[in-house]
């Protein structure tokens, strides 16, 4: 009796162990399918990302933005003509002086319009003239100041260094 005990219990382990290596080897079959899907999937992508970069690199072609830029628009080259230095661009006047000049002008009682405004422009221009003329001196007057400082502080090393010389010879 124990011996039919054990077979049984032997026939239905390799039973069930047959039976589960049946469902295991249905189970990493979709696996793999699922992995080759996945394979797929990612050289598709890699595909559709190699050709949308040679599009991106077409669409951003400089010559092609410029011969667009050109056919669609008036748009032009900058010439030399059109570049300025700071010292071409006018002063402004400031609003105190244009406001004194313009009750000047009121006051005066000249007829000729012309002759006013070219004075109004001639103070102001000498206005200018003046306020570059006192940045240009204390410009002047700082780096001559900046240049006696340095002389001072080489004077005052050389003192410093004899001194500390002396000091180590009575040493």
């Amino acid at each position: 009796m124990k011996k039919i005990l054990i077979n049984t219990i032997c026939l239905l382990l390799a039973l069930l162990s047959g039976i589960s290596l049946f469902v295991l080897k249905y189970q990493v079959k979709e696996q793999e399918e699922i992995l080759k899907t996945i394979h797929r999937e990612i050289l598709k992508n890699k595909r559709e990302i190699h050709m949308l970069e040679a599009e991106w690199a077409h669409l951003n072609d400089p010559q092609r933005l410029l011969d667009l830029v050109v056919a669609q628009t008036d748009w032009k080259t900058i010439s030399a003509k059109q570049i300025a230095t700071l010292t071409d661009i006018p002063m402004k006047v400031r609003a105190l002086d244009t406001v004194e000049v313009l009750v000047e002008e009121e006051t005066m009682e000249k007829t000729d319009k012309k002759a006013v405004r070219k004075e109004i422009v001639q103070v102001a221009v000498k206005k200018s003239k003046v306020e570059k003329n006192r940045k240009n001196k204390s410009e002047t007057a700082q780096s001559k100041i900046s240049i006696k400082d340095k002389q001072a502080l080489q004077k005052g090393t050389t003192a410093l260094s004899g001194l500390s010389k002396k000091q180590k010879g009575k040493q």
